[in-house]
């Protein structure tokens, strides 16, 4: 049953990725540990059913390192409950950033059957 759940939820998804965008895997390493932090909004290994916070994956602002940086480190989507981290480095954000991209962009590819 779990694995028609996981099936189903994967077939809802609609994961943004940018295949001209380069994913650095020690960064992404670095990143998910740093991720645990956002997984009670965001979800569990970046797996979020959209509430409280969206599914990053499927974040078109999430694709573009400047956006999100402003988004986490900056406070740009305070209004709208996304808390701002500043306390983050800005090296801690752009692993963080890896992090989300590596997750967007396998979803991406087990979507497509790959």
């Amino acid at each position: 049953l779990a694995k028609a759940q996981e099936r189903r939820f994967d077939l809802a998804l609609e994961p943004v990725d940018d295949p001209a965008l380069a994913i650095d895997e020690q960064k992404a390493k670095a990143g998910q540990a740093i991720f645990l932090g956002c997984a009670l909004c965001h979800g569990r290994d970046a797996i979020s059913a959209g509430a409280p916070a969206p599914d990053l994956r499927e974040s078109f602002l999430a694709v573009d390192p400047a956006a999100f940086r402003q988004v986490v480190k900056g406070g740009a989507k305070i209004e709208r409950g996304m808390p701002r981290f500043d306390a983050l480095s800005d090296e801690q954000v752009d692993q963080l950033w890896h992090y989300v991209r590596r997750e967007a962009r396998k979803a991406a590819a087990k979507k497509q059957g790959g």
